[in-house]
């Protein structure tokens, strides 16, 4: 180090003197900056440790070998990048600057004194560099091959496991499917049976079972997928032979001990289901006859298929049971009331088969599918009961709230409903929805002949007013009358909507009633307060005089013929009772005197007029 520190003083001072010598002649010394190579490695991203100790890469390059498991190509790239820096800045300083002996001129006063011992030490750096690089690429190499052979050898090994996997389970389907077979052959052997028909069907199954078996070789020692498939086809065909066709619970057993069963649950009340399903059971049997695993298949669902009957045949006694529990219910009704209801009921009912007599699935659902809309058909008998119950009541209110006045309403609603048939007499939901309907349409109609007494007796009342006044105007009552004639208060009407206009027609009436009395009540105040005036006119007769002759041209010839003729008549009225108001507020006031007296010769109407400022 010393020896180096040395070399680069006399370096410095030889090149000050060189410098000094050749400036001599000139007027002013240019000033030089000197520099070390190792002052210009970060420019060329070169890490200036790798250059001053060459045992730093050993520790750079184990930590890259931390970085990821497989470093090798890391380490090797590295070197090469770092390779390529320090090579291009070394040829740099030896082809781009000037050279004087070990001193570099990058320009007239920047100067590398140490570009020499540089560029040998960065050589030194740029062979090792490349060896390590060389070094751990083939490293690479051979761990690459290493692995290769590693994966060979696993694949070698994973081949030998899966063929052992695969001779080991043929062998188990080998050993089971020969354990099986000699298990079915001693099952249909039935030394121990004495039941000769179950000896003739373990025959046949045997000899059907046999065709099926035989097609498959299993002396084959191929382990390929479609011979496990074939094996695996075949141990599951076994299996469910032992399991459902000859085991102790097998579908055959199943079918022949439901007779048993059957017989327990119908009792003697449903004797007939038994006898039904005892003969339609002998045109369920399923013939053994396959030969193929398709031909299994069908007979095998075939055998399930009757355990599916046998099932709808129990249900059929629930639903059985249902029927027979609410027809005891509509007879219990019927004997107290409506015993046309239940009647009716037994006509509907005698028309249906109720007896299960299916051999198949299909026919089975619909059989259940008719019960079930049974109960349900009867659910709508019943509730028939007490929609008629409502509806009576209804009735016997309408016609006990006629009294005798309008009686013609309660003969009009007997004669409508004589006209309905209350009776059900439907077999299905559709029918009972439409009888519902028949029965929503009668209570609307009971609703509009209980609204139509109602405005009927407020009519009524109103009338006896009408009619009873001794005040109402000369003409009123023959005008009443003419305008009654015009209305037709007895319901003819057929239809719900022929109600609401006789409605219509009952409420307008009621609003020319009220003109009526209104005609009648205005009509006493008139006279109520011509009667007042009487009082003053005493004390201002001439005022009294005007007034009588006023009132003369007041008069109205009462026609009534239209309802133009009541509003006239009323229009009338109110100016009578304009003209009173002015002559009341003549009176009421504090000129008396003198419109009396200004009124004492006065006989023209118009004059009046003007004069009590009466239009």
């Amino acid at each position: 180090m010393r020896r180096r520190l040395l070399i680069i003083i006399l370096l410095i001072i030889a090149a000050t003197q060189a410098f000094a010598q050749s400036d001599s002649t000139a007027g002013q010394t240019p000033r030089v900056v000197y520099l070390s190579a190792r002052d210009l490695c970060p420019g060329h991203n070169i890490d200036v440790r790798l250059i001053d100790d060459g045992t730093i890469l050993n520790h750079i390059v184990d930590s890259l070998k931390g970085v990821q498991p497989n470093a090798y190509p890391l380490i090797s790239q590295w070197c090469n990048s770092q390779r390529r820096r320090i090579t291009r800045f070394r040829n740099s300083l030896l082809d781009d600057y000037k050279w004087d002996r070990n001193l570099v001129w990058m320009d007239s006063t920047h100067c590398i004194i140490d570009a020499g011992p540089f560029v040998n030490t960065a050589q030194k750096r740029i062979e090792l560099l490349e060896e390590l690089s060389e070094f751990y690429e083939s490293e690479e190499k051979k761990r690459i091959e290493e692995e290769r052979k590693a994966a060979e050898a696993h694949a070698i090994m994973e081949s030998i496991r899966i063929q052992q996997e695969k001779e080991d389970l043929l062998a188990w389907y080998q050993d089971t499917i020969k354990a099986l077979h000699q298990e079915i052959s001693t099952v249909c052997d039935g030394k121990t049976l004495t039941d000769k028909e179950r000896l003739k069907q373990l025959k046949d199954l045997y000899y059907a079972y046999l065709s099926i078996y035989n097609r498959y070789d299993l002396s084959s020692r191929s382990t390929e997928e479609h011979r496990f498939e074939q094996l695996k086809e075949l141990h599951q065909f076994q299996t469910e032979m032992l399991d459902s066709i000859l085991g102790n619970n097998s579908y055959a057993t199943r079918i022949n001990e439901f007779s048993t069963t059957l017989k327990a649950r119908c009792g003697k009340t449903h004797a007939d289901i038994n006898k039904s399903y005892a003969k339609a059971v002998k045109r369920m049997q399923v013939p053994v006859n396959f030969k193929t695993l398709a031909e299994y298949r069908r007979y095998v669902n075939g055998l399930r298929e009757i355990l599916i009957v046998q099932e709808y045949y129990l249900a059929a006694i629930d639903y059985r049971d249902t029927l027979a529990s609410n027809t005891n219910k509509l007879q219990n009704l019927s004997s107290r009331r409506h015993k046309e209801i239940y009647t009716s009921y037994q006509q509907m009912l005698s028309d249906y088969n109720l007896l299960p007599e299916f051999t198949n699935q299909k026919e089975g659902e619909q059989y259940l599918a008719l019960l079930q809309e049974l109960t349900l058909v009867q659910e709508e008998y019943i509730a028939a009961f007490g929609r008629l119950d409502i509806i009576e009541r209804r009735g016997d209110s309408i016609v006990n709230n006629c009294p005798r006045k309008i009686a013609d309403m309660s003969t009009a609603y007997k004669q409508m409903a004589a006209k309905y048939d209350f009776v059900p007499s439907f077999r299905n939901l559709s029918g009972a929805a439409s009888y519902n309907k028949h029965l929503d349409d009668f209570e609307v109609m009971q609703t509009i002949y209980a609204e139509g007494i109602s405005l009927r007796n407020a009519i009524a009342s109103k009338a006896d007013t009408i009619n009873g006044s001794r005040t109402a105007p000369k003409g009123l009552s023959s005008g009443y009358k003419q305008m009654s004639s015009y209305t037709v208060f007895t319901p003819t009407f057929s239809t719900t909507s022929g109600g609401e206009q006789y409605l219509s027609q009952l409420r307008e009436f009621l609003n020319i009633q009220d003109k009526f009395i209104t005609i009648i009540v205005t009509n006493d105040k008139i006279e109520s307060t011509s009667r007042r005036f009487k009082t003053a006119f005493r004390e201002y007769p001439n005022i009294g005089k005007a007034y009588e002759r006023v009132l003369k041209t007041y008069d109205y010839d009462l026609n009534i013929l239209s309802m133009v003729d009541i509003n006239t008549y009323i229009r009338h009225q109110q100016q009578v009772l304009d003209m009173q108001a002015q002559f009341d507020e003549v009176l009421s006031g504090n000129e008396k005197s003198r419109y009396n007296e200004r009124l004492k010769k006065e006989k023209d109407v118009a004059n009046i007029k003007l004069i009590m400022h009466v239009n």
